[in-house]
């Protein structure tokens, strides 16, 4: 199961919108000393119904490859907050997912502009392969990882990558083509990372989510 944890640092780079990988050979190490487990194919968590007037939606991107990892996107919109879900999966077509990287941000909105403010970040292992290699390498120097229970990270170091702490904010954009049924977010750049209102991100990724 290479990906496992290629993916586990290809995540690191996501809540910025990128689909960057840094290198991952500490990650891969732990998991050669993990023993091969059949793969377990888990059903997703569905978001929890929200009782304010206005429904959430909830967007969901393609299944997709970058490198050897297969993925999709979910982005639950409940109007003044976003939760943003990265799924990893074992198999093509999004088949027998492995791990949730979940983002929670609250959400200011202003024309085509979005000021994305930090509320939690945590990975989900969904097998007990996935949690024993996490806890080997102890990753984001932290242990105590369990198959199917979320773990926060938010201003943990992550090996070369440090996390976002609560509270810290990214800035960037949005637009809706094909009368509203996709949906394409801000894309961080070396020049526009959306640190700062003045660095906001200007590239949409090319990556739609669609109702």
């Amino acid at each position: 199961m290479k990906s496992v944890f290629a993916t586990v640092v290809l995540f690191l780079a996501l809540p910025t919108f990128a689909e960057t990988s840094p290198a991952m050979a500490k990650i891969l190490e732990a998991l050669s000393r993990v023993p091969a487990q059949e793969a377990q194919k888990v059903e997703e968590a569905k978001p929890a119904e929200d009782s304010s007037p206005k429904s959430p939606t909830t967007w969901q991107t393609s299944c997709y490859n970058i490198d050897d990892d297969v993925l999709r996107q979910e982005l639950l919109d409940e109007g003044t907050s976003w939760r943003h879900r990265h799924i990893a999966y074992e198999k093509e077509n999004c088949e027998a997912a492995y791990l949730f990287y979940d983002i929670h941000y609250k959400v200011k909105q202003d024309g085509a502009k979005i000021d994305l403010t930090h509320i939690a970040t945590a990975y989900t292992p969904l097998t007990a392969e996935v949690a024993e290699a996490l806890n080997l390498i102890r990753w984001c120097g932290l242990d105590g990882w369990k198959k199917d229970e979320a773990q926060s990270i938010a201003g943990q170091e992550c090996g070369d990558f440090k996390v976002p702490s609560k509270g810290q904010m990214l800035y960037s954009i949005f637009e809706l083509k094909n009368d509203g049924k996709d949906l394409f977010l801000g894309e961080a750049t070396v020049a526009k990372p959306g640190t700062t209102p003045e660095n906001r991100h200007e590239k949409l990724s090319t990556r739609a989510f669609q109702k």
